[in-house]
């Protein structure tokens, strides 16, 4: 949530009362965990933690508060004077009547029924799906639909503008479309040409709140790339290394934990800015190299339910850090690695740039972690599952027959991705595979 991102940089007003408090389940009396906190108006919101509990700061009153959580009626508190403290809330467990759920025997099948979308972009949000997609009728108008996690169509929403081209330092591309990203709040925002919109869903309706301009977004949110507890761990990314910073509730100045070196960046990949800088390229020139990019080092962040995991593929380790940024423990891993010939004589042990895509799957209901593999030879991807005790491969997932295809994600034990149809009108189609 962007709106709390500016809270956490210390960009709140100077004159504030600090509120606390914690949410339980009303029927259970169980604290709740990752309750969004929205705040009427334009002041930040928080979440709750692991034990339920929240703080946050109020500028003005009377001010309204909002609590959300996913499977929750939302619920919300009216603070109408200062000296409030030590809130109670209390959530209802939400009751949604849906249609019936067709279980399939098929271990990948096309999630979404019918030929009739054209899914451009999706997220997971806990047991459902937000997608960006048209319709054949309508090539140009694009909808946000919201569907139960078996496909299941719950309502959708007409959308302006969206999608944005957006710079991610660890990505091939030197710019990317996105229309829709799960911050590290595991909320999921929706960019457009004007703003980006946080989505809320309550009950079946999907709404969009808080606008927040696109530089904000680009410069504050996404270079969070975990929160544990209220810290935040930032990356800044170049071709040589790329350093993990630990920020504190409230802290307006971050600190380094953890920096990940590739001793050949500078010379691992074609980069067409180097040309850019030199001479304007020639028509020729841009086509020759239209497969060349930049690429800085990456370093996958997994946030985990009591710790954050960061991988160094260059230092050859998974480092495990606490929510203060304390390093826990680290483990050796080599999956990654493979034996180069130079000159016919030369042997050398390095990363595997040709089939290694330097990208990590966390499957946050299953706790699990994956490798992602896509072979040059074959254009195929395979899942490489890591065991995060000894870093060791516990087993390797095939997806056949399903070259090129796009939006991994991995949920609850089944492995979700977009795929080009073959067929006219070749539409991109979301599937699911059972892992």
């Amino acid at each position: 949530m962007v709106t709390v991102c500016l809270m956490l940089f210390g960009q709140g007003q100077a004159q504030s009362q600090q509120i606390t408090g914690y949410v339980y389940d009303i029927e259970t009396q169980k604290p709740l965990s990752g309750v969004n906190i929205f705040i009427g108006g334009t002041e930040p919101g928080a979440a709750t933690n692991s034990d339920g509990f929240f703080k946050l700061k109020i500028t003005k009153f009377p001010v309204i508060l909002f609590f959300s959580h996913v499977g929750y009626e939302l619920n919300k508190a009216e603070l109408k004077t200062p000296g409030i403290s030590d809130l109670k809330i209390y959530l209802k467990p939400e009751i949604r009547q849906i249609g019936e759920v067709t279980i399939s025997g098929e271990r990948i099948m096309n999630l979404i029924k019918g030929d009739t979308l054209n899914i451009v972009d999706y997220e997971i949000a806990g047991e459902q799906i937000l997608m960006i997609a048209n319709t054949h009728k309508h090539l140009n108008e694009q909808r946000l639909y919201l569907t139960t996690i078996s496909g299941e169509i719950i309502s959708s929403k007409k959308t302006y503008g969206a999608g944005h081209l957006v710079n991610i330092p660890e990505s091939i591309d030197v710019k990317n479309q996105m229309y829709l990203y799960k911050d590290c709040f595991n909320s999921i925002q929706l960019l457009t040409s004007e703003a980006v919109y946080q989505v809320f869903v309550n009950g079946n309706k999907v709404n969009l709140i808080y606008p927040t301009p696109f530089e904000e977004f680009e410069t504050m949110l996404l270079p969070v790339k975990a929160a544990l507890e209220g810290h935040l761990f930032q990356q800044k990314a170049s071709r040589k290394s790329n350093s993990t910073f630990h920020m504190a509730p409230g802290d307006t100045l971050s600190r380094l934990v953890k920096t990940v070196t590739d001793p050949f960046g500078d010379f691992r990949y074609v980069r067409p800015i180097d040309f850019l800088e030199s001479i304007p390229m020639t028509p020729a020139a841009e086509f020759l190299i239209k497969d060349s990019y930049e690429r800085c080092v990456t370093a996958p962040v997994i946030q985990r339910k009591n710790d954050i995991a960061i991988f160094d593929f260059f230092g050859n380790t998974i480092d495990f850090f606490n929510a203060e940024g304390n390093l826990l423990k680290s483990v050796p891993i080599k999956f990654h690695l493979r034996e180069y010939t130079e000159l016919l004589v030369i042997r050398r042990t390095d990363i595997d740039m040709d089939n290694f895509s330097q990208r990590i799957l966390y499957d946050e209901k299953a706790d699990r972690i994956y490798a992602l593999w896509h072979l040059r030879s074959t254009g195929r991807y395979s899942l490489k599952e890591i065991n995060p005790d000894n870093g060791e491969i516990i087993r390797v997932v095939e997806v056949p027959d399903y070259p090129f295809i796009d939006r991994m994600r991995i949920h609850g034990n089944t492995l979700f991705f977009l795929y080009t149809e073959k067929t006219y009108p070749f539409y991109r189609s979301l599937y699911r595979m059972i892992l």
